[in-house]
């Protein structure tokens, strides 16, 4: 398909197309340039995303609210280099990264983004041998995030020790909505405290009053945002005087020595 035509485009599917990075240059363009593309689904294929090119312009992009990569060879270069676009991406809401490998190094890289990302809504990175360090750094990243409401991670290897993690962050995120850490590949003897942190996810999950403190924290983080916003209206409000002043006092300058000069001149 051309560009021009790409790029009337609200939804883009190229499913299973056996597309790898070198077939995404267009794309990357339409990705970078759109005004209207709102959902684009390139699952199952060969993509990497090694090169940055995508990233760079899913990082510019304004429009896009649903990105489909499952099924792909994203691991943890890939998934380094899609954490970076998040970092600047204020649009993206769902993103979809099943199966790609990225394994800690990749759900570490995607942490750092979560913790500055204000737009993304839901990530699923299932079946990606993700183990305790990437669910530790997952979890981490939940404690300052509070807008993600759905976090999906069945069938990677967070067993005892990382459900455990991901069950505490809950108490201190008041946003998701739904955590899944079924279907990990985990010792039987992981079985019983796998069974307790789930039991205590669900049941922070349930509790009534969680919608409230997430209502709390989103009026505490837009006071936040407002006071930040005042601060520097007040902050170039004073750089603004401070100029003004530098050019009255030029004027006066000015006009003294005119006034000096006709004074010798007479």
């Amino acid at each position: 398909m051309a560009y021009t035509d790409l790029m009337k485009k609200r939804e883009i599917v190229f499913h299973s197309k056996e597309l790898s990075d070198e077939n995404l240059e267009v794309l990357a363009e339409v990705v970078r340039n759109t005004e209207v593309l709102e959902e684009l689904n390139l699952s199952c294929n060969r993509i990497a995303l090694a090169d940055g090119r995508f990233a760079e312009a899913l990082a510019h992009n304004d429009t896009l609210r649903v990105l489909y990569l499952n099924q792909n060879k994203i691991r943890a270069e890939g998934a380094k280099q899609l954490a970076s676009a998040l970092k600047n991406n204020e649009t993206l809401q769902t993103i979809g990264l099943d199966g790609n490998q990225i394994g800690d190094i990749g759900a570490m890289s995607l942490s750092k983004a979560l913790k500055v990302n204000a737009s993304l809504l839901e990530m699923s990175i299932s079946a990606n041998d993700i183990g305790y360090d990437g669910a530790q750094s997952l979890a981490a990243s939940l404690k300052d995030n509070n807008t993600l409401r759905s976090l999906r991670l069945r069938g990677n290897k967070i067993c005892e020790g990382g459900s455990q993690v991901l069950a505490d962050a809950l108490e201190h995120n008041h946003s998701i909505q739904s955590l899944f850490i079924n279907g990990s590949r985990c010792p039987k003897r992981d079985g019983e405290g796998i069974n307790h942190a789930s039991t205590k996810i669900q049941t922070i999950l349930e509790d009534p009053k969680r919608r409230t403190r997430h209502l709390e924290a989103i009026v505490a983080r837009q006071e936040e945002i407002l006071a930040a916003n005042k601060e520097e209206l007040e902050r170039k409000d004073a750089e603004i005087a401070k100029k003004d002043a530098r050019i009255a006092l030029l004027r006066a300058d000015h006009e003294f020595e005119s006034h000096a000069e006709k004074a010798i001149a007479e």
